[in-house]
Formats: C-alpha cells, sequence, structure tokens
C-alpha cells in the first residue's frame, strides 16, 4: 500500500468515526489498520474507544490482545484473550492466538490447550495445525 493510499484509507476511517463516533466495528478496525502501520499507541486508543462501545465485542478484545502481545504486555494481551474468548468461547483464531502468546511466555501446556480448543472449534484451522507441529516438535 503506498502512503497516497494509507491516508485515503485513514481519511475515510475519520469520516465513518465522524458520522458514526461510537461504532466499535470502525473503531476495531480503524485500531487494526493503526497497528498494522506500526502506530501502536493510537490502535489502542481506538480499540478503548471500541470497548468504550461495547466492552463484549470479541474482535476488539482480540485484536488488542495482539497488540498488547506484540509490544511486549504479556500480562494484558492474557486479560484481553480471556474478555474475548469470554465473549466469543469458539473463536479458532483468539484460541489459536491466546495459545501462541502462552506459548511465548513458557507456558507451554496451557498453550496446548489452546490449540486443542481452536481445533475443537475449526479442525482444519491451519495456523494452529502449524503451531502444533511446532509445539510437539520441541
Amino acid at each position: 500500500m503506498t502512503i497516497g493510499s494509507m491516508e485515503k484509507v485513514e481519511e475515510q476511517y475519520k469520516l465513518a468515526l465522524e458520522a458514526d463516533p461510537k461504532n466499535v466495528d470502525i473503531h476495531c478496525n480503524y485500531g487494526l489498520f493503526l497497528s498494522e502501520t506500526d502506530r501502536a499507541k493510537e490502535a489502542e486508543e481506538q480499540y478503548k474507544l471500541a470497548l468504550k462501545a461495547d466492552p463484549t465485542h470479541a474482535i476488539t478484545h482480540h485484536n488488542y490482545g495482539l497488540l498488547l502481545s506484540k509490544t511486549g504486555r504479556a500480562k494484558e494481551a492474557e486479560e484481553q484473550y480471556k474478555l474475548a474468548l469470554k465473549a466469543d468461547p469458539e473463536h479458532a483464531d483468539i484460541h489459536c492466538n491466546y495459545g501462541v502468546l502462552l506459548y511465548n511466555i513458557g507456558r507451554k501446556e496451557e498453550a496446548e490447550e489452546q490449540y486443542k480448543l481452536a481445533l475443537e472449534a475449526d479442525p482444519e484451522h491451519a495456523i494452529t495445525l502449524y503451531n502444533c507441529r511446532l509445539l510437539w516438535i520441541k
């Protein structure tokens, strides 16, 4: 994505939020966009605004957990994953990414449990299958 097109995307998010400032999906997606463009502080603010609009929005908790994990805030990330799973206990991506966090902080048995739950939700979840392979090899 070029800088010009990124600016256009961001402008569209801002216009959408002007039209509907409490829209959880717009805040969540804008947060993801900001996170993917290495603007963690701004992304975190969007996730907080999304959760203010809907404290049980699973995808926002999940994306916020990903951001916190990426920025080395494992304890906070774990809290967000747990909230995401409370809102959507059958979501394979959330179980998988929570498993990755647990694996990375040395809690391999708990990681394996999350991977199993991810595969119960989606037996063909490719990333989880790959992560399990890595877990079982070591």
